[in-house]
């Protein structure tokens, strides 16, 4: 059923419209808001690259503005949505929880960081068989231009400090919440990671992140904790991206390559963690009747 139509609802929180703000958000503008705001983007950037020397749309720095374009997009709905609903912003993202213990989460981090590094060189080694060119391209697709420290900088900052928190609001925040209230708890968390995974190249290792990121958000009632848990999760793996290594330039034969190498090892990792994850997820999975961090509160 649409979320347009006049039906009833279902709602897994006791309160009615007025007392559950996320009964009245409408996920689905998003849609509308980024098609009409990406049309724009490009056009002013297509209509600046006409009128300055430099041609905004190829280079780095024209990249830069466009993609920062888009995040403010999606920022702008954020805050648009959530007042338009009546939510109070500073409730929504919570605060850092007093005396929350960190450690379980560090090891969380470390099963999951190394199910997806797996998964990823699985999934690699599949695309590789199956279709190399696209594979070549995924792996270029977003990657920093060597030859501009502009473009490295922002990758970086980009990858853990944006997406982070970007994601974490949009995901395990809005959609968590919204869908949530609509089809219950645990229905929400396996959509908004499953749509979390499929924007991601390793689609099972960001399902996963998305799984754990959900339910910390659930336990801690706060997007704080599961911010830093992705914040950590991309500084690991963009540390790893940056460790100095050969000065020859590495080509996309040196990539397949190491993906055929890793492919046993990258197995070996999934088939360790994945019944951690499986373990852990199960035992704090929500109840039926479970409520939103919002509404809990």
């Amino acid at each position: 059923m649409m979320e347009g139509q006049q039906s009833p609802e279902v709602s897994h929180d006791p309160g009615d419209a007025s007392g559950n703000p996320f009964l009245r958000l409408r996920s689905r503008t998003l849609i509308w808001w980024m098609i009409v705001g990406s049309i724009v983007v490009f056009v002013v950037a297509a209509l600046a690259g006409l009128i300055l020397p430099l041609d905004s749309m190829e280079s780095a720095t024209g990249g830069i503005v466009v993609e920062i374009a888009i995040h403010g997009l999606v920022v702008a709905w954020i805050v648009w949505a959530c007042r338009n609903a009546d939510i109070d912003l500073g409730r929504f993202v919570g605060r850092v929880p007093a005396g929350y213990n960190w450690l379980p989460a560090a090891g969380l981090l470390a099963i999951t960081f190394i199910f997806s590094i797996g998964s990823l060189v699985v999934t690699a080694y599949g695309l590789s068989r199956v279709s190399p060119e696209l594979l070549e391209s995924l792996l270029t697709a977003g990657a920093p231009d060597p030859d501009s420290m502009i473009s490295s900088v922002w990758w970086v900052i980009g990858a853990v400090a944006v997406a982070p928190v970007l994601e974490e609001v949009l995901f395990r925040g809005v959609f968590l919440s919204r869908w949530g209230v609509k089809w219950g708890i645990g229905t929400a968390i396996v959509v908004s990671s499953a749509i979390f995974g499929i924007l991601h190249l390793d689609v099972a290792g960001a399902m996963a992140l998305g799984v754990i990121a959900s339910l910390l958000y659930l336990q801690s009632r706060t997007l704080i904790v599961p911010i830093a848990f992705h914040a950590a999760n991309n500084l690991v793996a963009t540390g790893a991206m940056f460790m100095p290594g050969s000065d020859e330039p590495w080509t996309f034969a040196d990539e397949l390559a190491e993906i055929e190498a890793m492919a046993l090892p990258g197995l070996a990792m999934v088939a360790v963690t994945l019944p951690v994850l499986i373990w852990y997820v199960r035992r704090h999975w929500p109840s039926r009747d479970a409520e939103i961090p919002y509404i809990k509160e």
